[in-house]
């Protein structure tokens, strides 16, 4: 796996495992036989704490509660969020003092609540079909799963890595943890609804 590929987990499944630090790449955990530095959480934001250098939230799942840590110019990532808030973060996984926390990449309220019903059930599943065991979570239960709306996210990605020239396909396959056909559609949907253009092939830039 890619440092980068931002890999969806329950809180649970970072905070109760060691983070290594190795000279040369990025930090990471062992799961499932991968080695995860770049992880997908969904929670509600449950405390806030600011101050001149940095700004921190407490994510909870249901599972566990994390902390995503903004400092300097990051802190904008967070600017919009309160307690209360439904949030999917995509973050590079640090530990400070024996704890592990979070540097946000991407951070997206959600509007609908019950995604994070459908974020636990699609883990569920995973889970189910590699064998993989979970914490324990409470149970999950959905008359109807609908597809996610994943232009927001998306679109949030792209504004974040656009230096200039568009944010590279691939980068944004591998920040995004979606499957290359999902990412195509969202991106084939935005294209047609003018919200983003290609300056040139495989770069995208926000309207």
């Amino acid at each position: 796996m890619d440092e980068r590929t931002a890999y969806k987990l329950f809180i649970s499944d970072i905070v109760e495992r060691k983070i290594h630090s190795e000279e040369g790449r990025l930090p990471y955990i062992d799961y499932n036989g991968l080695q995860v530095s770049t992880v997908r959480v969904m929670g509600t934001v449950v405390s806030r704490h600011d101050s001149e250098r940095y700004s921190i939230i407490t994510i909870d799942d249901s599972t566990e509660t994390i902390s995503v840590r903004a400092f300097g110019e990051d802190m904008e990532l967070l600017s919009k969020i309160a307690p209360g808030d439904t949030v999917d973060v995509i973050g590079a996984l640090r530990e400070y003092e024996g704890e592990n926390y979070l540097l946000p990449i991407v951070v997206y309220r959600v509007s609908d609540p019950n995604w994070e019903v459908v974020r636990k059930l699609e883990l569920h599943i995973r889970a189910k079909k590699t064998g993989v065991r979970l914490s324990e979570t409470p149970g999950v239960y959905v008359e109807e799963v609908v597809e996610e709306d994943l232009k927001p996210l998306v679109l949030s990605l792209i504004e974040r890595l656009d230096e200039g020239d568009g944010a590279d396909y691939n980068t944004l396959l591998k920040d995004s943890g979606l499957e290359d056909t999902r990412l195509d559609e969202t991106l084939n949907e935005l294209l047609s609804n003018s919200e983003i253009y290609e300056p040139k092939i495989g770069r995208f830039k926000k309207v």
